[in-house]
């Protein structure tokens, strides 16, 4: 997404949080994958 959106969807959700991977397009970003679903486990108790 833009990142104007981000920084928006950051500034109006508390619980939001922003992972930057620079040089990482829309496609790339899909090598982040594992360490999201890590994450996404780690939190899934909230």
């Amino acid at each position: 997404m833009p990142r104007s959106h981000a920084d928006w969807l950051l500034a109006h959700i508390p619980t939001a949080e922003l992972w930057l991977r620079p040089r990482d397009g829309h496609i790339s970003v899909l090598s982040a994958v594992a360490v999201a679903m890590d994450w996404l486990l780690a939190i899934g108790g909230r």
